[in-house]
């Protein structure tokens, strides 16, 4: 958004009472406008991306959980760690998501026309 110098110094002179702030940003698009230009099958196809996606997550909170809690010890502790098993959970789930034998939840959501 520009902000132009001129009016924005009247509008201190003025107590604050101009348009120049209240300007609305030009060219922003969201998703959602990115969406409506989309033929039937992408917009399928971005479905399907999005679904496996949110499964993908759900999976890789799931691992998450249930890794048991390694404390003390020469290698179980540290950044370093966490930010393996993050990786690794997260690959992890990404190869079930997209896999023929998933957990089922982006088929469902699909069916449901989430």
């Amino acid at each position: 958004m520009e902000i132009n110098p001129a009016m924005l110094s009247q509008a201190l002179l003025n107590g604050g009472q101009t348009a120049a702030l209240d300007a609305k940003p030009q060219g922003i698009q969201t998703n959602f406008d990115n969406n409506s230009l989309l033929s039937p099958e992408q917009q399928r196809t971005k479905a399907k991306e999005t679904a496996e996606d949110f499964e993908a997550m759900f999976v890789q909170l799931s691992l998450k959980e249930m890794r048991p809690k390694m404390e003390g010890g020469l290698f179980n502790d540290g950044l370093a760690q966490d930010v393996f098993y993050q990786f690794m959970d997260e690959a992890i789930a990404k190869e079930i998501s997209h896999s023929t034998n998933n957990f089922g939840i982006a088929d469902a959501m699909l069916r449901q026309g989430l």
